[in-house]
């Protein structure tokens, strides 16, 4: 089992906030970072967009990752919204242990 580190954008911080504790509560994350606020830049529907946007950040594992995913699609007010997993290469042996034991099904 890996580790994986998922980005995502939400429209507000009050729906990065609600995934995000919804996440963790499912044990789909071990915890998730939020990132207030940021201006993104986008093509979307045929122009250059321009909002502002929420990033967050959901320590998980490899197969946790599929159900996270699924969560966040039913819950995001988005159309497409940016769930892009990377993977976790190095890190704290303790730090990695952790989200192993926080997402697992059953504690």
């Amino acid at each position: 089992m890996s580790q994986l580190i998922v980005y995502m954008t939400a429209g507000s911080l009050d729906e990065a906030r609600r995934i995000a504790g919804m996440l963790v509560e499912k044990r789909l994350a071990a915890c998730c970072n939020i990132f207030e606020s940021m201006h993104a830049v986008f093509w979307w529907e045929g122009a250059v967009q321009s909002e502002q946007e929420t990033a967050f950040i959901a320590k998980t594992t490899t197969d946790r990752f599929d159900d996270l995913k699924a969560a966040v699609l039913e819950a995001h007010s988005y159309d497409v919204p940016c769930i892009v997993a990377l993977p976790i290469v190095d890190g704290n042996p303790e730090f990695l242990d952790w989200i192993v034991e926080q997402t697992r099904t059953t504690v």
